[in-house]
């Protein structure tokens, strides 16, 4: 049996049940399976005590039996000094992992968990990693950010992209990524939607 750890800052939660249900969806796809352990660690930045955020984020994950752990980073608002965000992301993470073992870490987000793949791989860990768009295309307008997110990439072993004209733009910028890319798009459960006139 594979053991993952799935990591993302976005996690549906009591308050916001919709908040990446994509990326649950995707985790209880994999939990159905035999051949499959899946974890789940919600990387978030620290929230302002008595905010609106602080009680969303402290209303609790809406779940469906996975095992999902939290741990929270200091960052700054609208990517502010993003080399010490890259520090405290992967000092969260290196704590988080101290005491546990995964064939696999799947990120979400190339900002800003994806970050932390420049410690990951120091550490050894095996890392794919999916790019959703706005990660992608925000990260790459500030010159400090961009140059964090292009050694992520480089360093990531296989990068996974949810449509193909994201696949496209990232690679005309960094071509030499396609040995190590794939297209697979966000896991969506069409039983849960039907079409009312």
């Amino acid at each position: 049996m594979q053991s993952i750890l799935v990591v993302s800052h976005s996690y549906p939660l009591q308050q916001a049940p919709f908040k990446a249900k994509f990326i649950q969806d995707q985790v209880l796809l994999f939990n159905d399976s035999t051949l499959f352990n899946v974890e789940v660690l919600n990387l978030t930045p620290k929230t302002i005590p008595f905010s609106a955020r602080r009680k969303i984020e402290n209303s609790g994950f809406k779940l469906y039996g996975e095992s999902v752990f939290k741990s929270t980073y200091f960052s700054f608002p609208r990517k502010k000094f993003p080399n010490l965000i890259q520090m405290n992301i992967s000092k969260a993470m290196n704590s988080f992992l101290r005491t546990k073992t995964y064939d696999l870490i799947h990120i979400h987000w190339l900002y800003p968990c994806g970050l932390a793949i420049r410690e990951l791989k120091a550490m050894g860990r095996k890392t794919i990693l999916t790019i959703h768009g706005s990660d992608w295309y925000q990260s790459i307008e500030k010159q400090d950010v961009k140059q964090l997110v292009f050694n992520a990439l480089d360093e990531v072993d296989e990068i996974l992209f949810s449509g193909p004209q994201l696949q496209n733009d990232v690679l005309k910028v960094l071509p030499h990524l396609k040995p190590k890319t794939r297209l697979i798009y966000n896991f969506i459960d069409s039983q849960l939607y039907q079409w009312a006139p």
